[in-house]
């Protein structure tokens, strides 16, 4: 979460989005995956039906959590619609679009992000991050809003650039 949280409140500041926006919503997108049991999560075969469908339902476990801890409803929201797809083919709602919060978009293209290149044990490859970024920018306008994923690179850029230092002549 903490990586997840650092690159998505550089991509909100490139988009002119405040820290707060995202950053508390960005530690907690996936508190819902907590009440799961350990085996399923690190799993390393293909998951139930079943399975499947109780994975799905950790966005709205997550924002009940958050309700019920009495958590700012915008940061509940993020939580809720983070794995929204920007065509509208995601879940829990179907949203599309500029229906889905703005930070939720953030959170789900950076947490695509960084799930593509971590280690998972349902992975086979860990992918880099120019490939990673690649698959985001092929499913731009599908699943990722584009204006984000645009943010995303920039932010990466930005955050190379003072890596490296000043240039020197």
């Amino acid at each position: 979460s903490r990586t997840v949280a650092a690159l998505a409140v550089s991509v909100a500041q490139v988009m002119g989005l405040a820290r707060e926006d995202v950053e508390e919503a960005a530690y907690l997108h996936d508190i819902g995956m907590a009440v799961l049991r350990d085996e399923l999560l690190n799993r390393r075969g293909a998951l139930s039906a079943a399975e499947q469908e109780t994975v799905i339902k950790h966005p709205e476990t997550g924002a009940k959590l958050l309700s019920d801890a009495r958590i700012q409803p915008s940061v509940r929201d993020t939580v809720l619609y983070h794995h929204e797809n920007y065509d509208g083919s995601g879940y829990p709602l179907g949203l599309a679009r500029e229906a889905i919060p703005l930070p939720a978009r953030i959170i789900r293209v950076v947490d695509s992000l960084e799930a593509m290149t971590a280690a998972r044990p349902y992975r086979k490859k860990v992918l880099s991050r120019e490939e990673a970024l690649s698959e985001l920018r092929n499913k731009a306008g599908k699943l990722y809003d584009p204006q984000v994923v645009a943010a995303l690179e920039k932010a990466l850029q930005q955050a190379d650039e003072e890596k490296r230092g000043p240039a020197t002549p």
